[in-house]
């Protein structure tokens, strides 16, 4: 990997579009760096506590 390269996921990431509320990207957004992935791995977490917990 060469510096500035982003480190490669396990998991194939897709792009897509999703619309968010003002407030709540902006505040992700005020989270600095890496504020993508931290949402990734939020829905990620929420998303597989719910299905496991059905």
């Amino acid at each position: 990997m060469h510096h500035g390269e982003r480190p490669l996921s396990a998991a194939r990431q897709v792009s897509t579009t999703i619309c968010f509320d003002a407030d709540v990207l902006a505040a992700m957004e005020a989270t600095g760096p890496g504020w993508q992935q931290r949402i990734n791995d939020a829905i990620r977490a929420l998303f597989f506590q719910s299905t496991q917990n059905s």
